[in-house]
């Protein structure tokens, strides 16, 4: 069962994703910080892509989505 893995990770990705977006660019105090959020969210989307790229047809039918 080496899928449960890769659905545990995507499902980790997600949460951080939304958490990410939660956050208001209101909220930071320099240009610096605002960018490395938005690295944060590039590098999430980045590795869910690699992830779907790579191995999502390695899920049975069944679980893919």
């Amino acid at each position: 069962m080496v899928y449960n893995y890769l659905l545990d990770l995507y499902n980790v990705l997600g949460e951080r994703r939304t958490e990410l977006e939660g956050r208001n660019d209101d909220s930071f105090d320099s240009i610096e910080s605002k960018e490395y959020h938005r690295g944060q969210i590039a590098a999430v989307d980045e590795f869910t892509k690699f992830l779907r790229d790579n191995y999502h047809e390695k899920l049975p039918r069944r679980m893919r989505k």
